[in-house]
Formats: C-alpha cells, structure tokens, sequence
C-alpha cells in the first residue's frame, strides 16, 4: 500500500490520536521491508508529524517516544515486527523479511539478556556479603 504524498501531508499527527497513528504506521512499513529497505528516524518523524525542524529538542524526543512506544505496541500485539538498527551511524528502522534481517536484533537481545543475567548476579553478592556493615 502506497501512502501518497499528499495524503502524508494532510494527515499529521501533532496532537495524535493513537489508533489513527498506528493505522497509518502499519500502512506505512508495508513499504519498509527487509534491511535494504529501511527508514531513518528522522524520516520516519517527517512523514509522521510533518516538518518538525522548528520543533524543540524536548519536543522531537516526546515525538519521537511516541513513536517508540507504537513500535514496541507493534511488537507486542501485532505480527509486524519493527526493528530498530544503525547505517551509517544513524537510527533506522524496518521490518524484517528474512532470517538475516533479525541477526543484528537478536544479537542485542541476547546482550541485553546477558547483562540482566550479570547484574542480578552482582545484586545477590551484594546482599548476600552485607557491603553495608563493613562501611
């Protein structure tokens, strides 16, 4: 589904309405599929919220969280699954259509989860030494 331009520029998202939002975000990743054929951030907040350069760092990063928390919907709720990757040291994002695709995101995931693993680990130490009673 192509989402012509002057629909996009018509249909912007300021003040959001989520549902309407993430409707037009799903029609709007069936032409981000597969790494090569990714969005930027920055491109994605355009086509979302319209020229936001005149916006506040404050106010492209509540934007921009709006965003995040769809994705994260997304993932959670829906079969279309958004991933998040670097190019060329800028964010961008894609869904996947092969095994390659998710490489880099489970990659992460598993780091994450490896992290978590290790502070738990430390966190139990610390309370099974009692650090404070020596202080």
């Amino acid at each position: 589904m192509n989402i012509p331009d002057k629909v996009i520029e018509d249909f912007r998202f300021k003040n959001s309405n989520t549902k309407e939002r993430r409707v037009f975000l799903l029609g709007l990743f069936k032409n981000h599929i597969g790494a090569n054929n990714y969005i930027t951030k920055n491109e994605l907040l355009e086509k979302v919220f319209g020229n936001i350069k005149s916006n506040t760092l404050v106010q492209k990063y509540y934007l921009y969280d709006m965003l995040k928390r769809d994705m994260k919907y997304f993932r959670k709720k829906t079969n279309c699954f958004i991933v998040f990757d670097m190019v060329g040291g800028q964010a961008v994002y894609y869904v996947p259509k092969t095994m390659n695709d998710i490489q880099k995101y489970t990659g992460s995931i598993k780091r994450i989860v490896k992290g978590t693993n290790k502070m738990m680990t430390k966190c139990k130490k610390a309370v099974s030494e009692k650090w404070y009673k020596k202080f």
